[in-house]
């Protein structure tokens, strides 16, 4: 017997999935929390990741096991920068060190970066239950007063928006290029999350230059809520903005080693993001592309832990896997939390993003429904009206960005991306939380 956790839409790729479930859940997130039994039965299948009922008690255990072995929130952020930052910069340079190597070399390299990338991994994995652990209890104590609250986290996408802004009152255009190649010596690494979305580049530096308002963040609609556990959520949200910026700038030169392995093999990024790390090396060696496989699991994977073993499965083995939530689709309310709310509602046309032609093709005042943001939705979100997410708390990415952007926001609806369709006419009340769908004939 099971419960529904989350859900959401296909938010990264067959490789990271697979390393997230058989790595990074499988072993690291257990090894560094104490907890041999963390997530012992978990899976992943299209729009959800599901866990038997013993969800919610294994994140009070966590919680427990953070505060008893490491004395809290401090003892938990010194540890992972410890162990974080080791495998972060083992990972960097295990990357850059691909050029003049032998097809085996380069899969022996694979293999070490992608365990690394699992043990960087495991903290985001933990970081996000330790997360939902603090906003149930918050959102428990405070109610509504919480989805107000006010977090006030600069973050180096925040100075990103501000210097590329600068770029706008710059004509001579020698001095432009030479601003902007600098911008991208410092930025290089933005764009690019769980191998999704495109790498920042010249050209879309002077895009986002068009498009971007320098602006401060507006606390016109927060509050301030005062107590330990409001206290440990904002070390902890300060310290997740860090975890997430040093994944990114990881994960980007661990994509350079993929690109470079992919060239070897003769295979496009969509089909090598489609297999796993032992099978891109295998193919290094000599063995055949599983082509069968790959496509198979362009159409449908899905992952399951069970009893601590992993297992995998694609196609109509991954339909098998699928437990259809009972969500009624003609109840087109949806309520989640406040992440940035305006004075009035905005109405729009549903755009849901998913991947990196959603964002190409999104529509300037459109409603962009996500299942989470990540930096590559930015063109995107700019163009926005309002966001609405399945995911997130008040410190994930998208309510940083809406209260950075003054954009209209409503997290953690749980089901947005499952009840509403692409062209739905909605109404966004970014003051109670609430996302109503309009009749067609209105």
């Amino acid at each position: 017997m099971g419960t529904w956790i989350k859900f959401g839409s296909k938010a990264s790729t067959y490789l990271a999935r697979h390393n997230g479930v058989f790595k990074c859940i499988n072993h690291y997130m257990r090894v560094f929390s104490g907890l041999p039994h963390l997530l012992w039965n978990y899976k992943y299948i299209d729009h959800a990741h599901f866990s038997f009922i013993t969800y919610q008690r294994e994140l009070a255990q966590l919680y427990r096991s953070i505060h008893q072995a490491l004395g809290g929130v401090n003892g938990y952020i010194r540890m992972r920068r410890k162990e974080y930052r080791k495998s972060i910069s083992g990972l960097i340079k295990i990357s850059q060190q691909r050029h003049n190597l032998t097809n085996g070399q380069l899969a022996v390299r694979l293999l070490a970066a992608d365990d690394l990338y699992a043990r960087v991994n495991s903290f985001l994995g933990l970081g996000t239950l330790y997360t939902d652990y603090l906003n149930r209890q918050l959102l428990k104590k405070y109610g509504k007063r919480y989805s107000q609250m006010f977090f006030n986290d600069q973050t180096s996408l925040t100075s990103y928006n501000h210097e590329v802004a600068q770029l706008a009152s710059i004509s001579n255009k020698r001095i432009l290029k030479t601003q902007v190649r600098k911008i991208l010596e410092k930025y290089y690494w933005l764009g690019s999350f769980f191998f999704i979305g495109d790498e920042l580049t010249e050209r879309q530096i002077i895009r986002d230059s068009k498009n971007i308002r320098s602006s401060s963040i507006s606390k016109k609609h927060s509050i301030s809520l005062r107590g330990p556990l409001v206290t440990e959520m904002k070390i902890l949200s300060h310290d997740r903005n860090l975890e997430a910026e040093e994944f990114m700038k990881a994960e980007y030169n661990y994509r350079r080693l993929l690109k470079e392995s992919a060239r070897r093999c003769r295979l496009g990024w969509e089909k090598v993001t489609a297999m796993s790390a032992e099978e891109i090396a295998g193919c290094l060696r000599g063995d055949a592309v599983p082509l069968r496989k790959i496509q198979k699991r362009l159409q449908l994977y899905g992952f399951m832990i069970k009893n601590g073993k992993a297992f995998s499965f694609s196609g109509h083995g991954a339909k098998m896997l699928r437990e259809s939530p009972k969500i009624s689709l003609s109840s087109i309310d949806l309520r989640g939390q406040v992440a940035f709310g305006p004075e009035k509602n905005i109405i729009g046309r549903v755009q849901i993003v998913r991947n990196s032609a959603d964002i190409r093709r999104f529509k300037l005042r459109g409603i962009l429904v996500a299942h989470m943001t990540t930096p590559n939705y930015l063109p995107a979100i700019r163009k926005a009206a309002a966001i609405v997410t399945d995911e997130g708390g008040l410190t994930c990415h998208a309510a940083i960005i809406a209260r950075e952007l003054k954009k209209p926001c409503i997290i953690g609806t749980k089901i947005a991306t499952l009840v509403l369709k692409n062209g739905d006419k909605v109404e966004v009340d970014a003051n109670k939380g609430i996302i109503i769908k309009i009749n067609k004939n209105a």
